[in-house]
């Protein structure tokens, strides 16, 4: 189905997390975009963003519940992040079935894969956002895939999984180091 987008970005409003190139990517993306909405604090701090990323709509900090909301009525997800460390926003986004456009300075690479849960855009291009939410509002069948692989990759990434893989993995580990490292340490002072 070939429709215009909604599109979603959860971030602090702020030039690390590319507000302004989201604004220059609803801007060239067009037609192919309906509503473009920005949860997160910061805009009082930063209001010369409001030129750069007219055409969004800042909804400033949300509830958890209002997350959700937003998080179902939307289409896509974007985070053009300069830098970033796995923020919370893009697993969310991709456990509610949406497809994700990223950089790669999100900290998701490696995780994501490019072209099968979303899609990853340089950094510092609202063009290259622009060009992908275009391919997602004409293709309904790829948006569906990338958001039915999207929610299968989250789940594997829940807490559930989480704890699996420290006992299986790490526990054994710290346990035999455990069991070395008393001998690696250097005896105490006047002992």
């Amino acid at each position: 189905e070939q429709r215009p987008l909604r599109v979603l970005t959860v971030a602090r409003v702020g030039y690390a997390k590319g507000i302004p190139y989201v604004g220059d990517a609803i801007r060239a993306a067009g037609e192919h975009v309906q509503s473009a909405i920005v949860a997160g604090g910061g805009l009082e701090s930063f209001p010369i963003l409001r030129r750069r990323a007219a055409g969004l709509q800042f909804l400033g900090h949300r509830s958890s519940s209002d997350l959700a909301r937003l998080y179902a009525e939307a289409d896509v997800f974007v985070l053009a992040t300069l830098s970033d460390a796995m923020p919370r926003s893009v697993l969310e986004a991709m456990a509610s079935g949406l497809p994700v456009i990223i950089t790669r300075e999100s900290g998701y690479e490696g995780v994501v894969q490019d072209g099968v849960q979303g899609f990853f855009v340089p950094a510092g291009n609202g063009d290259a956002i622009a060009e992908k939410l275009a391919i997602l509002a004409t293709d309904g069948e790829l948006r569906f895939r990338m958001g039915r692989a999207a929610r299968e990759l989250a789940n594997t990434h829940s807490w559930d999984a989480f704890e699996e893989s420290v006992r299986t993995g790490l526990v054994p580990v710290a346990a035999e180091a455990l069991s070395v490292a008393p001998s690696l340490r250097p005896p105490l002072p006047g002992m």
